[in-house]
């Protein structure tokens, strides 16, 4: 049994058969002077007294570390008598329980991925092996998987890459984006939780990162769409104390077609404690608008006539734009008329702002006199949705630490500007993504 000896020294005891514990202190306690123990024993079946006491066999040092006759020595020996420990444990007066259980998502536009996260308080701790399973979650279109990727960054719960599929003009791979990379991303199902240990362990597993994208599915779990309506089975690699709020989140695509929000179950196994199909607060699956910008802004700064500006671009949409799913996600601002920037690629700056892998690359389409063009970016993720939710608070993104203004995401990119051909006020901005499609938006 470890047993912790004040703040930093651990030492291994014992617990008999009749409950009693044994430590041998590692070092000496001064008279009057405080002897913290901690450890852990698991609940038994049935309440105990709740009343303890401590007795004990103790050397004093009658010679105050000077050289000690033997005679003299030996009467330092003592037998320390039983006495009552203040307060009580061990009563059990409780059952296993989840104290709550919610459940929330990021948007409700069709056939868009939505991210999930889920917030649950228990009375018990879950240990190593223990499985939490959330049935109930109808009608998406996420394929079955067996192996669960651990992912610690909220922004990692969406599969994101860098690297242009489109463009015509631009490099097809790139270290941060290859088509091996795309693949082996396509079949993860990602799982976040915030709750690292010491040695960089979520609660489910340990996040591992290959070429700057999360690698692996180590976690014990899976998620079968056709099984009790939709469930998802976690295995917890790690013990989880009670009375903490335990989160986690993933992502799954929304119902193509119209369909009423669903109100899951939790189901908890953790040894021999088992609370089954807990109804969670929340509703989530519940499909019936489209895809649309909610914001978008484009700010020129230092811009010379005839020389190089520096354009800003803010965006917001009602649901995640994802990389790199077939067909990808392509961002296109048009009407940026008064700049002679040659076809071809550009590279887009402020990428640690939109959520991109390491760098992004974009396609400058000018226009046949030169003097206009369209910005086609493809790569990234933006993780909007919260506007198409009736408020913030019921957003899955509350319960990632974050505000709901980090959903607003910004780059920025180099033109170089024509002489004498004014700059207009309103550039539409466009995109699709994952088969969605965005009307054009003015900016």
């Amino acid at each position: 049994l470890p047993i912790l000896v004040g703040d930093n020294m651990t030492v291994m005891g014992s617990l008999d058969s009749d409950g009693n514990v044994t430590v041998v202190l590692p070092t000496n306690f001064e008279a009057m002077e405080p002897v913290p123990l901690q450890f852990i024993v698991n609940n038994g079946f049935e309440p105990s007294s709740g009343m303890f006491a401590v007795s004990g066999y103790a050397h004093v040092d009658l010679c105050q570390q000077l050289e000690c006759p033997s005679f003299l020595d030996s009467r330092g020996n003592k037998t320390l008598e039983s006495v009552a420990l203040t307060g009580e444990a061990l009563r059990l007066t409780e059952s296993p329980n989840l104290l709550f259980a919610t459940i929330k998502e990021s948007t409700r536009v069709l056939g868009a991925m939505n991210v999930i996260t889920v917030r649950m308080h228990l009375n018990f701790e879950l240990r190593v092996g223990a499985s939490i399973e959330i049935q109930g979650l109808p009608n998406s279109g996420t394929s079955a998987v067996t192996g669960l990727t651990a992912v610690s960054d909220y922004e990692q719960i969406l599969p994101n890459c860098s690297c242009p599929s489109t463009c015509a003009t631009c490099a097809q791979v790139c270290e941060t984006c290859t088509q091996a990379t795309k693949l082996r991303i396509a079949q993860q199902f990602r799982v976040w939780n915030p709750e690292l240990d010491e040695s960089g362990m979520t609660v489910f597993g340990t996040p591992r990162i290959d070429s700057f994208q999360p690698d692996g599915r180590d976690i014990v779990g899976s998620w079968h769409p056709q099984i009790k309506n939709g469930v998802l089975n976690i295995s917890v690699a790690r013990r989880f104390a009670a009375g903490q709020d335990l989160v986690f989140g993933f992502a799954l695509s929304n119902p193509m077609s119209a369909k009423r929000e669903s109100r899951p179950t939790v189901s908890i196994m953790a040894g021999d404690i088992m609370v089954p199909n807990f109804a969670m607060d929340g509703g989530v699956l519940g499909s019936d608008r489209g895809a649309a910008f909610t914001f978008g802004s484009i700010t020129e700064v230092l811009g010379v006539d005839g020389g190089v500006s520096t354009l800003r671009v803010v965006l917001e949409a009602n649901c995640p734009l994802l990389s790199p799913q077939p067909p990808g996600m392509q961002i296109s601002i048009s009407g940026l008329r008064g700049f002679s920037t040659s076809f071809g690629e550009i590279f887009v700056y402020d990428v640690d702002r939109f959520d991109v892998t390491i760098s992004a690359v974009a396609e400058w389409v000018s226009s046949a006199d030169g003097n206009s063009g369209t910005l086609v970016l493809t790569g990234g993720t933006i993780q909007g949705g919260c506007s198409s939710l009736d408020s913030f608070d019921d957003c899955a993104q509350s319960d990632s630490g974050q505000t709901s203004s980090a959903w607003r995401k910004q780059f920025t990119f180099y033109l170089k500007r024509a002489r004498g051909v004014p700059v207009p006020s309103t550039p539409t901005i466009s995109a699709r993504s994952a088969g969605l499609q965005f009307s054009p938006f003015s900016m």
